[in-house]
């Protein structure tokens, strides 16, 4: 059964969630000011995914998951505020699966 890891990145804290198919697992939340590459891979320590869900409002902290080399489906909104999601190099944070 696959695993995922949800991340809502907001202003004042990121939530972490470690999900299967059914239900949650685990979660934690990370002070967004916080979020680092550090504080990201203390915060991951141990836990096994096999896909990221990624929302956030913080584009400079959505970074720090790009360099962690995380595979995503990024939801992005149109130009009306919808969200849409996209798959593709442009998006996909490369590899965890």
């Amino acid at each position: 059964m696959p695993s995922f890891l949800l991340i809502n990145l907001n202003n004042t804290s990121t939530k972490l969630a470690l999900a299967d198919e059914e239900m949650l697992i685990d979660r934690r939340v990370v002070r967004t000011k916080s979020v680092s590459l550090s504080s990201i891979k203390r915060a991951l320590k141990r836990w096994k995914f096999d896909r990221v869900l990624l929302g956030s409002v913080v584009p400079k902290k959505t970074a720090v998951f790009r360099r962690l080399g995380l595979s995503a489906l990024v939801w992005k909104s149109d130009e009306r505020g919808f969200p849409k999601s996209e798959f593709g190099d442009r998006d996909q944070l490369p590899g965890s699966g």
